[in-house]
């Protein structure tokens, strides 16, 4: 065998590797209607995705979870808008309420054409 000959060897059996894992099932499942033998497509597929599925395992495995407590008891910005009304500046959280509280009003202003006006 030539060195050509191997090069073109190698690159198709890529191309038809790729081929074979883009494939979804319904397209395999058609083309074995149409008289194919698709069985090693399948394997290949099934192959690729089982080593797809793994990366993504060993990289939520690799996420260690229980890091994330410390920030569970943590006080967020949005405890800064609670109000406890026995504390001194209660006046301040009265007029936060207030402010927030008060219905909003909002308006909108239409284009309409002359032509449109009957």
């Amino acid at each position: 065998m030539s060195l050509t000959e191997k090069l073109f060897a190698s690159q198709t059996a890529k191309v038809q590797q790729q081929w074979a894992q883009n494939l979804t099932l319904e397209q395999i499942e058609e083309y074995e209607r149409q008289g194919m033998d698709m069985t090693d497509a399948r394997q290949i597929r099934e192959d690729y995705l089982a080593a797809k599925q793994k990366v993504i395992q060993d990289s939520m495995d690799a996420i260690d979870l229980n890091k994330l407590n410390a920030y569970k008891d943590a006080r967020s910005a949005e405890d800064a808008f609670v109000c406890d009304g026995n504390r001194k500046d209660s006046n301040v959280c009265r007029k936060i309420a207030r402010i927030l509280l008060k219905p909003c009003v909002t308006t909108q202003v239409l284009s309409v054409s002359r032509s449109a006006q009957v």
